[in-house]
């Protein structure tokens, strides 16, 4: 479940635990953003992920522009670590 709990969504039990996961993901909509932030060079894409294991969140997409991008596309997981305590899962198109 996304985001982490300590309880269980549906049932509300505490008996939750990790589980690895696949690291891929299928593009389920995108925005582009040209509106300047802080930390963010723009224009730069937010978008919505699902993941095989049923996981649906949103993410930053890297390594394409965002022409390039098409609803339901293949994508893999980077990891950018962004400070000492903090790692930021994005995603990147899967080649071919």
């Amino acid at each position: 479940m996304w985001p982490v709990r300590a309880r269980c969504v549906e049932c509300f039990s505490s008996d939750v635990e990790w589980e690895a996961a696949s690291g891929r993901a299928e593009l389920y909509s995108f925005v582009v953003v040209h509106q300047p932030y802080p930390g963010f060079e723009e224009p730069y894409v937010l978008a919505t992920v699902q993941t095989p294991e049923g996981v649906r969140f949103n993410t930053s997409i890297v390594g394409a522009d965002a022409d390039e991008l098409t609803i339901g596309m293949q994508l893999a997981v980077v990891f950018d670590p962004v400070s000492d305590d903090v790692v930021v899962p994005k995603f990147q198109p899967v080649p071919g």
